[in-house]
């Protein structure tokens, strides 16, 4: 599943920032999976502590993606928007 999904995320970010004009570091795919991954098994495993907030990961460069991830690509896990909504979101917010 989440190679599917990664693939799919890669070419949105992609064909986002192609359209925009703006780079892009792979850095943003990277912390899209380090979250994903990281709130499924929030949800799955009662009491697990994602690892990239156990060991401080977002605080090593990656604030602005955890912040960009916490407010568009959180509803997106949650049901509330589409993952093209929430792409452009974070696309537009780097």
């Amino acid at each position: 599943m989440l190679p599917l999904m990664m693939h799919t995320v890669d070419a949105g970010l992609k064909k986002r920032t192609v359209a925009l004009g703006k780079p892009l570091s792979r850095d943003v795919s990277h912390t899209i999976l380090f979250y994903t991954v990281g709130e499924v098994l929030r949800r799955t495993v009662p009491g697990h502590m994602p690892y990239a907030i156990h060991y401080g990961v977002w605080q090593r460069g990656w604030n602005k993606n955890f912040d960009l991830l916490k407010l568009y690509w959180q509803p997106y896990l949650d049901g509330k928007s589409t993952m093209d909504d929430a792409l452009d979101a974070i696309v537009k917010g780097l």
